[in-house]
């Protein structure tokens, strides 16, 4: 089997990582839920983690692509989301969650994300301009997750009534704010500056869950 990476320790680091994390979203998967909206969290985590395996071990499949997406999602996106989390709750509901982020574990997930991501681009077979197509690739899974999770949540609605329901406005700033990210997404590959329209992405995805 020909090595996904160029440098073999990092390899085999990497396969390690996305088998320990597809186990874990198995056994997560298999757990009790009530809210199949919140079930779909786990579910993407646990796909990105099994697709990275699977396309770093099989041949011809593009293992570098998903193994970096599944290094974003699931060690650097999952942190940020929570820290995201904690200083909204903070800011516009006066509610502490500081156990989101004073856990050794969210940092220790933080940090593996920023070693890996920087291995991933150091041994990468391609040039570097090559991973702006990762970030494309990226958006465009982020506002689809987003947008079925959104319709997730408004058959919830309809079928719980405990659960409040959400405003007119606030679904339309979030269908488009996800149909954002997929629109950014196709058009990576025609703009200059690849890095800073990313980095636009991921400010519409986070501004996604102010509404």
């Amino acid at each position: 089997m020909r090595p996904t990476y160029t440098n073999k320790f990092y390899n085999w680091l990497l396969l390690a990582c996305t088998f320990i994390m597809s186990a874990i979203g198995i056994q997560q998967l298999m757990a009790p839920f009530e809210f199949f909206s919140a079930y779909l969290n786990y579910l993407a985590l646990t796909a990105s983690a099994l697709f990275a395996l699977i396309t770093m071990l099989i041949p011809g499949l593009n293992g570098e692509r998903y193994s970096r997406i599944f290094i974003v999602i699931t060690f650097i996106v999952t942190p940020l989301v929570l820290l995201y989390k904690y200083f909204t709750t903070l800011v516009f509901f006066n509610v502490n969650l500081s156990n989101y982020v004073l856990t050794p574990l969210f940092y220790i997930c933080l940090t593996t994300g920023v070693i890996l991501l920087a291995g991933a681009i150091k041994f990468s077979r391609f040039h570097i301009y090559y991973h702006t197509d990762d970030g494309a690739v990226l958006l465009k899974l982020l506002g689809s997750f987003l947008i079925i999770r959104l319709i997730t949540q408004l058959i919830e609605i309809a079928y719980f009534k405990t659960i409040l329901p959400i405003p007119i406005w606030a679904i339309i700033i979030k269908l488009l704010s996800a149909g954002s990210m997929i629109y950014l997404g196709y058009l990576m590959r025609k703009l200059e500056f690849g890095l800073l329209w990313i980095i636009v992405g991921f400010i519409i995805f986070f501004m996604y869950g102010i509404v």
